[in-house]
This record gives structure tokens, C-alpha cells and sequence, in this order.
């Protein structure tokens, strides 16, 4: 069995204490939600949002790695699978909100709403009638873990045979499978965020949570490299223009993310409607227009000019810094989609969405680090370009 702990022992202490803060966490949320503490299914709802972006993020980049067979992606592929691998954890924790959850947090399965309000009244007849609502889970489910388990299985057994066919293979499921991944996370974020909103709808909200989840895997990746890089099995084989190529992932990530956000907002502003309006509305009093303004300037702005240096993008520690930032900014951008539909008039985080968060997040942890123990994480079978310059450990 392949072990990575002599060359990266934090791992095993991660895989223990994410193990620790998801037991914590996950019974406080769980003893929020019997005891009957007012959002707490909310919170439950909004810290698997936070876990589940992560992990799509890992299966989009996956497959987008088997698609283009870049040199640019070798080094993480693993990491992306390892990531990914958490579809399984996240199929488990969404079955409370598909059996319960679901009829406290949308409107169209409150009967009242239902009775009041003609467009609830129609989503609740004919999109989510009959247990729609569930069955499409499940679906979404089989198509991203069975698109993991495909790709993972056959990269693993290229490691152990070198059948360069076997490439051929993934690349060639991994092109129409990357077009279902797309057209399914855009139904799922219909179906556990956007119909949190009882009228308003986006047609671009799909494509901005595809490239948003994107872009928060590419930066933990990064960030998990940088740290990574003097250890084995990546000591001596990463090269300058590598972390340039990850940099310029980055940065246009970062540029698609905000002009599919600025673009969301425009059509909504120009087409004043009384339905897709109260959306932004509430996202602009009680507080929550800063959060806003934080998106704007430091989701944006600053990532933006600082991978502009192609110094900072060839150095891994500034690099991994700002792909750390990257990742906690992305959080941000979780609760300004979710909680503000939550019901929630002003800015407030509460206990209960931290220790879901936490006790989410530690399982999530537990996962990824057990899966990075035990996995060969450089594969065998790569034959990257090798570049004129000297390794870079700075």
C-alpha cells in the first residue's frame, strides 16, 4: 500500500484533527437542529453549499486536466481526485435536507407560499412535484461520482500498467462528460440555491457557479503544491513556468468570475423586473452591501492586479499566498449567494453556521488527507517537457 507520511507527516495530523472538528461541529449542528434553534437548517444548508463548491471545483478541474492534457495540471491531478473523492461524503450529508431539511428552507414546499404566491405555485406543481427534488439530487450525484470513479480508476491503472492508450481513453470520456457536469451543476444550483428565492432566477447562474467552484479548487491546489514542493514526489520536478501557468489560470478565473457576476447584475438592472429585482435588493441594505463591495474589491480588484506581476507568479510562496487569500475570499462569495436567502434582512453569521462549516469542512479534511496518504501523488506515467531552467524550491 502506497504511504506518503514519511515525506508529508501533516497529513496524518490533518486526517485527525478534521476527524475531531467533524464530529464537534457536526453535533452541534445536528443538536441545533433537534432542539429546534430558528435557521438552523439554514446553517446545515449553507456549510454543505461552502464543502460542495470545493469539491465540484476538484471534479471540473479533473476533467478539464483529462480534456486538454496540459503539463499545467500533472502535478495536482491527484490532488483534484483527491478532492473529488469527497462526492461521496457530500451524496451522505445532503440526504438530511432531501428527507427534511427541504421543508424548512424553500419556499415552494411551504404550503402557504405556495397558496399566495402563483409563480411558487407553479415551481412546486410542476419542477419540483412528486420528489423531483430528490430524484434530481440523486442523479446529479451518479453523474459526478461516477465520472470521478471512471477517470481516477483508469489513471491509477496507467500507473501500474503505462498503457499510453489508457490516456486516450479519459480524454476521450472526459470531453462529453464535461459537458454533463456543466448542464448538471446548473441544475443543481437551481435546485439548492436559487430556488431559496421565491420569484428571482438567473440564466447565467449556472456558468458563474461552474467557474467560481473552478476557481476555488485551483486555488487550493495551488496553495496545497506550494506547501508540497520540496517534498517527495514533487521535489526537483517543478519548474518555473509551471507556477506562471498556474498563476494565469488563476488570474483568468478570477477575470471570467467577476465579468459572469457583472454581467448577472447588469441584465438584472437593465430589466427592472419586479421578479428578478428584490434579489439584489436585499443584497443592498442591512449590511450585506458590504459584503458586496468586499466581493468587488478584494475578490476582484486585488487578486487581479497582484497575478498581473509576472514576478509574484513565478515565485510559489507570493503565489500560494495569493491563491490561499483566493480561497478564503471564495467563502465570501458563498454567503453572499446563500445566506442573504435565508430569510436573513440583516448581515449576521450565527454559531450554528460555523460548526457547520467546521464539522462539514473537518470530515472534508479527514477525506482529502486519507486519500493523499495513500495515493501515489505524482503518476508514473507523466513525461512532462523539461524546461531549460533549474527546479525552483524558493
Amino acid at each position: 500500500m502506497i504511504t506518503n507520511d514519511a515525506s508529508m507527516p501533516g497529513l496524518k495530523r490533518l486526517q485527525g484533527v478534521g476527524l475531531a472538528l467533524g464530529v464537534i461541529g457536526l453535533g452541534s449542528i445536528t443538536y441545533f437542529i433537534m432542539s429546534g434553534t430558528e435557521g438552523a437548517w439554514g446553517s446545515y444548508l449553507f456549510g454543505f453549499m461552502v464543502w460542495m463548491s470545493i469539491t465540484l471545483g476538484c471534479l471540473a478541474l479533473m476533467l478539464l486536466q483529462n480534456v486538454t492534457r496540459g503539463s499545467w495540471g500533472v502535478a495536482l491531478i491527484r490532488f483534484w481526485d483527491s478532492g473529488a473523492s469527497n462526492l461521496i461524503l457530500m451524496a451522505a450529508l445532503i440526504v438530511p435536507i432531501l428527507l427534511v431539511g427541504y421543508k424548512e428552507l424553500y419556499p415552494w414546499a411551504d404550503p402557504s407560499v405556495v397558496a399566495e404566491n402563483k409563480i411558487v405555485a407553479h415551481k412546486a406543481g410542476a419542477y419540483f412535484k412528486d420528489g423531483w427534488f430528490a430524484i434530481r439530487a440523486a442523479v446529479y450525484f451518479f453523474i459526478w461520482i461516477f465520472g470521478w470513479y471512471w477517470l481516477s480508476k483508469r489513471s491509477r491503472d496507467e500507473d501500474a500498467s503505462g498503457d499510453p492508450k489508457l490516456a486516450n481513453s479519459r480524454q476521450s470520456f472526459a470531453a462529453p462528460w464535461i459537458v454533463l457536469f456543466i448542464i448538471s451543476a446548473n441544475f443543481a444550483i437551481t435546485d439548492w440555491a436559487m430556488s431559496l428565492e421565491k420569484e428571482w432566477f438567473s440564466t447565467i447562474l449556472g456558468l458563474l457557479f461552474v467557474v467560481g467552484v473552478s476557481l476555488s479548487a485551483m486555488a487550493l491546489g495551488t496553495f496545497f503544491l506550494v506547501c508540497a514542493r520540496d517534498t517527495e514526489p514533487f521535489k526537483g520536478k517543478l519548474f518555473k513556468n509551471q507556477w506562471k501557468d498556474l498563476g494565469n489560470l488563476l488570474f483568468a478565473m478570477t477575470v471570467l468570475w467577476a465579468y459572469m457576476s457583472f454581467s448577472q447584475w447588469l441584465i438584472t438592472y437593465s430589466g427592472n423586473l419586479p421578479e428578478e429585482i428584490p434579489y439584489y435588493l436585499k443584497r443592498n441594505e442591512g449590511g450585506w452591501q458590504f459584503i458586496g463591495g468586499t466581493l468587488i474589491f478584494l475578490h476582484f480588484m486585488l487578486p487581479f492586479f497582484l497575478l498581473l506581476s509576472s514576478r509574484l507568479k513565478r515565485t510559489p510562496t507570493m503565489l500560494g499566498a495569493v491563491a490561499l487569500f483566493i480561497v478564503l475570499i471564495r467563502l465570501v462569495d458563498v454567503v453572499w449567494t446563500v445566506v442573504p436567502s435565508l430569510g436573513r434582512q440583516t448581515l449576521s453569521l450565527t454559531l450554528a453556521d460555523a460548526t457547520a462549516v467546521v464539522g462539514i469542512g473537518g470530515l472534508w479534511l479527514m477525506v482529502l488527507a486519507w486519500r493523499l496518504r495513500t495515493t501515489n501523488l505524482y503518476p508514473k506515467y507523466a513525461e512532462l517537457p523539461k524546461p531549460a531552467e533549474a527546479p525552483s524550491h524558493a
